[in-house]
C-alpha cells in the first residue's frame, strides 16, 4: 500500500514495419519479407535502446510501467524478446520489476526452408519488485482487423489491454497499459469504448498508461475526458507541448511533433504533480532510444 503512486509508460518501437509482409503475395515471400524487417529490427539496437530506456526507469523509479510494442522476434534459431531485453535492463539498472500482465495481441509468422521467421506484438504492465503482488490480467479487445494473407489466410490483427490491481490509500486502483490500433480511426475509436466498458463494470478508480494513436483533437481522447478521465499532462503542465511521437527514423534527424502517449485517471483523488517526458536523448550510437517519448508520472 502506498500514499503516493508513481507510473511509467512507454512505446518501445517494435524496430520494423509488418505491412510489406501482410501485402506479400505467398507464403514464401512472406517469409521473405519478415526476415528482412528481423535484420531491420537487428539494425535498429534494441539492446542499447533498452538500456537507455531502463536507465531512465531507474532514475525515476515508477511502481508500475506500461509498455507497448514490446516484440518477440523470431529468425530461425535467433530471438530478440523485447520483454526480457528490458526487464534484464532493469535489474541490472538497480530497479527490478516483474510482469505482472502481458496481452499477446498480433503474432505474424511464415515458414521457409523449415525455419521459422516472425514476430509476435505484446503489450505488458510492469510492477516494481519491492511491491505485493495483487490481482492482474490482460484482455482481447473484440474490435479488430482482419487482413487476408497469401492462400486465401486472413490474418486476424488484434490489440488489447495488460492490467493490475494496487493499492493507494485505502483504495484499490486498477492500472492498465494499451496501445489502440494506429490504422483505423473506427476501429480505435472502438477499443476505446471497449476499455471504458470494461472499466465501467469493474467500478474501481482507474489510471489508464498507454500509446492512443491519437492527438488530443481526436474522438478517443474526447470520449475518455467525457467519461471523466483526467489528462495528467496537462494536469501537470498545462498548455506546453508534450509531444511525444513519432519519429520517422529513430537514426534520424526527425523529432517528435505531436501527443500521442498518455497517463489518465479517474476516480483515484489523486493529482499529477509532475509529468516528465522521457527519452529526450540521443544515445551514443546517435539512435534514439524508440520512436516515441516515454511519460513518467508522480501522483500525490
Amino acid at each position: 500500500m502506498t500514499t503516493g503512486l508513481s507510473v511509467a509508460t512507454y512505446n518501445l518501437y517494435q524496430g520494423a514495419g509488418t505491412i510489406p509482409a501482410y501485402a506479400a503475395p505467398s507464403l514464401p515471400a512472406m517469409a521473405v519479407e519478415l526476415r528482412r524487417a528481423f535484420a531491420t529490427m537487428e539494425a535498429s539496437g534494441f539492446p542499447e535502446r533498452a538500456a537507455a530506456i531502463a536507465g531512465e526507469l531507474a532514475a525515476h523509479r515508477p511502481e508500475l510501467v506500461g509498455i507497448q510494442e514490446v516484440a518477440y522476434w523470431r529468425c530461425g534459431d535467433r530471438v530478440y524478446d523485447f520483454l526480457e531485453i528490458l526487464r534484464t535492463e532493469l535489474a541490472a539498472a538497480g530497479a527490478p520489476y516483474r510482469t505482472a500482465a502481458t496481452a499477446i495481441t498480433t503474432p505474424l509468422a511464415a515458414h521457409t526452408d523449415g525455419d521459422v521467421a516472425g514476430v509476435t506484438d505484446r503489450v505488458a504492465l510492469l510492477v516494481r519488485a519491492d511491491l505485493p503482488a495483487g490481482a492482474a490480467g490482460e484482455q482481447i479487445y473484440r474490435t479488430r482487423i482482419e487482413m487476408p494473407v497469401p492462400s486465401g489466410l486472413v490474418a486476424i490483427k488484434t490489440r488489447g489491454f495488460a492490467w493490475a490491481d494496487v493499492r493507494v490509500g485505502d483504495r484499490p486502483v486498477r492500472v492498465v497499459s494499451t496501445h489502440f490500433e494506429a490504422f483505423d480511426p473506427d476501429i480505435r475509436l472502438a477499443q476505446v469504448g471497449e476499455l471504458i466498458d470494461v472499466l465501467d463494470a469493474a467500478g474501481v478508480p482507474a489510471i489508464v498508461l498507454g500509446d492512443f494513436n491519437a492527438v488530443p483533437d481526436d474522438e478517443p481522447y474526447r470520449l475518455l475526458r467525457k467519461h471523466g478521465f483526467r489528462d495528467a499532462w496537462t494536469e501537470a503542465n498545462g498548455d506546453a507541448d508534450g509531444f511525444t511521437g513519432v519519429r520517422a527514423d529513430i537514426a534520424g534527424p526527425s523529432d517528435v511533433w505531436q501527443r500521442l502517449d498518455y497517463v489518465m485517471h479517474r476516480g483515484t483523488e489523486l493529482t499529477a504533480g509532475a509529468v516528465t517526458l522521457l527519452g529526450a536523448g540521443r544515445l551514443p550510437s546517435g539512435r534514439w532510444p524508440s520512436d516515441h517519448a516515454g511519460l513518467v508520472a508522480a501522483f500525490a
